[in-house]
């Protein structure tokens, strides 16, 4: 994870304001894999978090409103580990 994201809180996720990449396309497992992936939906999400957190920021987190969908997915992934 870039240390950049270390401070993100939930509500920065939700609300746009964590620096995330906004271009999901521009991910790896975005990109073509994710259709024609096996894998199963945790286990992908799992892969796009790790994939998203390892980038730098596009905007400074916590502060300026950045629209990305991998807030949400990573907000999956917290909800999926915080019921284990």
């Amino acid at each position: 994870m870039h240390s950049a994201y270390r401070d993100v809180t939930l509500e920065d996720l939700l609300a746009h304001r964590s620096g995330l990449v906004g271009a999901m396309m521009a991910l790896e497992n975005w990109n073509g894999n994710l259709w024609r992936s096996t894998k199963s939906k945790a286990d992908l999400r799992i892969e796009i978090a790790a994939e998203a957190l390892a980038l730098p920021p596009e905007a400074p987190p916590g502060i300026d409103f950045h629209y990305s969908n991998a807030g949400y997915i990573i907000a999956g992934v917290m909800a999926k580990r915080s019921t284990k």
